[in-house]
């Protein structure tokens, strides 16, 4: 079995593993971009549910 390649972090440069979540030296996150937009995403659609939850009630007090 192959050792894996060591990729450098994105903030200082430092070879890690590529299957590491962040960089053990500076503790940069090296996340993915689908897992970004996928939370990004998420966050969205909690606003938005935030809002319409807020907009409901308000039309029940009147």
């Amino acid at each position: 079995m192959q050792k894996p390649k060591l990729k450098n972090c994105k903030a200082c440069g430092k070879d890690i593993s590529p299957l590491s979540p962040f960089c053990r030296q500076c503790g940069h996150p090296q996340g993915s971009a689908v897992a970004i937009w996928l939370l990004v995403l998420f966050g969205v659609i909690l606003m938005a549910a935030y809002l319409a939850y807020c907009l409901y009630g308000i039309t029940l007090c009147r």
